[in-house]
């Protein structure tokens, strides 16, 4: 299976360049990041291009995706269109979408909502484009994607383990969405901390670390799946406020890392293909 890692520059005080080499140098196939509506984007993803990786995936804006439930063609709407373009101009074959965020109102499926987000697809399609809508909190939404919109072949799941640890109550999602997977978001938390399910218990540990997600369970369902997607981990660097995860991480450089997220890479490979 081919591996891949996510970059970004609030990891490190480095370029996404910079990271893209690194990721190549510690052995990884594919590399992801995020959208962004600016012609470094392209340059970032051409770059990886040439120097041999593959985009696995890119990540969609999601900053009031909850306006998609309740307007019709909202801002956000307009905006990922935008998104969906790029990547299809680009020869992109997965976005991952966010369907739902935040923490302190309720997710409900509505009519607008899914004509808003059919129509996201339709214009995917257009390109060959896969969306790849993720559970985060909120998964009743991703539910309802599931019933009125999963028969549409550009429609499928993103799979975050650790989303699925601290949001949706480490509930086996794969046993739900594993039929129409199209990536995996692979990383690791401590759960819920606090008196609240929130978004700072979201820390992108590195996997088989000290964080408390199921890995056998996840493989499990990979081997039963047939996986043969990529193995693509979604990580962290830097703790989240008043927490201590990363704090074995502190000092260590860009390569160091991409080579620790490679070994565990490895390490999930070794397991499914066990």
């Amino acid at each position: 299976m081919k591996k891949a890692v996510n970059v970004e520059t609030s990891n490190f005080d480095a370029t996404l360049k910079e990271q893209i080499l690194a990721v190549k140098s510690a052995g990884f196939q594919g590399v992801f990041f995020d959208w962004s509506d600016s012609d470094e984007f392209a340059n970032n993803v051409n770059f990886a291009k040439e120097i041999g990786l593959e985009i696995a995936s890119i990540h969609a804006p999601f900053d009031h995706v909850c306006d998609m439930w309740n307007e019709e063609k909202p801002e956000i709407f307009h905006k990922l269109i935008k998104c969906i373009n790029d990547c299809g101009k680009l020869n992109i074959k997965t976005l991952v979408c966010h369907v739902y965020i935040g923490f302190d109102t309720l997710a409900r499926v509505t009519d607008i909502g899914i004509k808003n987000f059919s129509l996201l697809i339709d214009e995917a399609e257009k390109y060959d484009l896969n969306l790849a809508f993720e559970n985060t909190e909120g998964v009743e939404c991703l539910y309802g994607i599931k019933k009125y919109l999963s028969n549409r072949k550009n429609c499928g799941f993103c799979i975050d383990t650790g989303h699925e640890l601290c949001y949706n109550a480490g509930y086996d999602l794969l046993k739900d969405f594993g039929d129409k997977l199209f990536f995996l978001h692979i990383n690791d938390n401590m759960g819920v901390t606090g008196d609240r399910v929130f978004w700072t218990d979201d820390s992108h540990i590195i996997p088989f670390k000290h964080g408390k997600v199921n890995w056998q369970r996840f493989t499990d369902n990979l081997k039963r799946l047939n996986w043969d997607g990529w193995i693509s981990l979604e990580l962290c660097v830097k703790n989240k406020p008043e927490k201590h995860t990363h704090d074995d991480l502190i000092g260590v450089s860009y390569e160091e890392f991409y080579k620790m997220a490679f070994e565990a890479a490895k390490r999930i490979e070794g397991t499914v293909n066990d």
